[in-house]
C-alpha cells in the first residue's frame, strides 16, 4: 500500500510542469526519479501479481486494491486532460521541455520542428490522459481476472487431489 501511494504522489508530481522543468534540467536527477518510479511500480503491482499465493491478496482484496489504485492514479491522468482542455499546452517553455523528453536536441533546430505542421499538442495531451487512464484500468482488470482464474484452478486442483488420494 505504501508503494502504491508513494508511486501515485510521485507520478502526479512528475506531470506537474514545474517539477518536469526542474527534473529535465539535470539528467542524473531525471534518470534517478524515473528509476525510482520504475522500482515503485513493481512494489505497486506486487500485491496483485506476485507468483507466491501466500503474499497475494484475496480476490475481494484485489478488487478493492484495483479500485483504490485507479482512484489514486486518476489525478495524474485528469491533469493531462485538464491541461489539454484549458490550453495548458500552449506554453512554449512547457512544450519545449516535454518535447525534449521524446526527441533529442538537434543541432540548430529544436525537437518541435520534427513534428508535422498539423500536429495538435492539445489533442495529443488529451489522448494521452485518456489512454493512461484506460490502459491502467485494463491492466488492473486483466491482472485481477488472471489471478482469480489461477486461484480457482489451484483450489480445484487441490480439491481433486484430495478426492483422489486415499
Amino acid at each position: 500500500m505504501i508503494a502504491l501511494i508513494t508511486f501515485a504522489i510521485l507520478f502526479f508530481m512528475y506531470h506537474l510542469p514545474i517539477v518536469l522543468t526542474v527534473l529535465t534540467k539535470s539528467n542524473s536527477l531525471h534518470n534517478g526519479y524515473l528509476s525510482f518510479l520504475f522500482v515503485l511500480s513493481f512494489g505497486m503491482w506486487w500485491p496483485i501479481a506476485t507468483p507466491d499465493p501466500k503474499q497475494r491478496l484475496s480476490n475481494k482484496q484485489k478488487k478493492r486494491y484495483a479500485l483504490l489504485s485507479g482512484l489514486i492514479l486518476m489525478p495524474a491522468c485528469v491533469l493531462f486532460i485538464l491541461n489539454a482542455l484549458f490550453d495548458g499546452t500552449n506554453n512554449p517553455l512547457l512544450a519545449q521541455a516535454t518535447s525534449n523528453l521524446c526527441f533529442p536536441l538537434q543541432s540548430g533546430s529544436g525537437p518541435v520542428s520534427l513534428l508535422p505542421p498539423p500536429f495538435n499538442t492539445k489533442l495529443d495531451q488529451l489522448a494521452a490522459g485518456v489512454f493512461m487512464m484506460g490502459l491502467h484500468k485494463i491492466g488492473l482488470m486483466i491482472t485481477v481476472k488472471l489471478g482469480g482464474k489461477e486461484a480457482n484452478s489451484h483450489f480445484a486442483g487441490a480439491y481433486l487431489h484430495k478426492q483422489i488420494s486415499p
